[in-house]
């Protein structure tokens, strides 16, 4: 917890969010390689700002020395489960936001990657190389 007047932020990501990204990532798409070369210093910049205290998106923050990446849209990889849906949102080649989608129970809670049914490349359904 944070000292008195200090914000909890900026913040590593936690092993939870840190291999949920990592799952999306681990799909090909265009940007994926740049985009994984940026998880090793992405960081927590703060909450998501729909203010629900149960919602468990997160703002990220990148070290621009990384190289940006060339996405095609803002969302580039999502993934769907059975209580969340969660996407990556990428802003100027470089991740800034885990968003979160919670269906019912409003956990507060990072999926895992075994959760996930279902992943879009782009908005179409992934299938991947064989």
């Amino acid at each position: 917890m944070a000292a008195s007047g200090e914000s909890e932020y900026p913040r590593d990501l936690t092993e939870e969010e840190r291999a949920l990204i990592a799952f999306l990532l681990s799909m090909e798409f265009d940007g994926a390689e740049e985009l994984r070369t940026q998880l090793a210093s992405t960081r927590v910049s703060g909450r998501c700002t729909c203010n629900q205290s149960d919602c468990a998106t997160v703002e990220l923050i990148v070290n621009r020395h990384a190289p940006p990446a060339s996405v095609t849209t803002p969302y580039p990889v999502d993934a769907l489960g059975r209580e969340h849906q969660v996407s990556i949102e990428v802003t100027d080649g470089y991740m800034s936001e885990l968003e979160i989608i919670e269906y019912e129970h409003r956990t507060r809670r990072v999926p895992r990657s075994d959760e996930m049914e279902q992943v879009s490349i782009d908005g179409k359904p992934y299938k991947p190389a064989r």
